[in-house]
């Protein structure tokens, strides 16, 4: 799978934990294989990674370094995981999950965190997943 992030992204600190997506004009979208937009609609309210506390030293919500690199695909991530819903159509988790996965390649995500991000989403994600069911 190919991800290609576009656009800046501009958010607003809620609470401590959540951030809003401001998105009004659709800059902020990712393409998936050439073929599916994943838009984040304006109003969107992420999490990050939902990463427990006790590794944000390691691996803090929204990334690290100077571009929060895998803050972005985390947010597809959240998005694609609170609509199962991509360019219209419904998505599976496995392809939610190769979305970030894929992100954080296009990110350049050090290949431990990549790996340890993807292998925690995979274990642990149908718990939030089927929360939309």
């Amino acid at each position: 799978m190919k991800v290609t992030i576009y656009g800046k992204l501009d958010l607003l600190f809620l609470d401590g934990h959540n951030w809003l997506v401001q998105n009004i004009d659709n800059r902020f979208y990712a393409v998936v294989n050439m073929l599916t937009i994943i838009k984040i609609p304006d109003g969107f309210i992420t999490d990050f990674a939902s990463i427990p506390r006790t590794f944000w030293n390691i691996l803090p919500p929204c990334g690290d370094g100077p571009h929060a690199q895998y803050g972005p695909p985390a947010i597809f991530h959240d998005y694609l995981y609170k609509t199962h819903m991509a360019d219209g159509k419904e998505v599976s988790r496995k392809f939610a999950d190769d979305v970030l996965f894929a992100g954080m390649e296009f990110e350049k995500v050090e290949t431990w965190k990549k790996w340890t991000i993807y292998c925690a989403v995979r274990t642990f994600g149908g718990i939030p997943w089927n929360k939309k069911k």
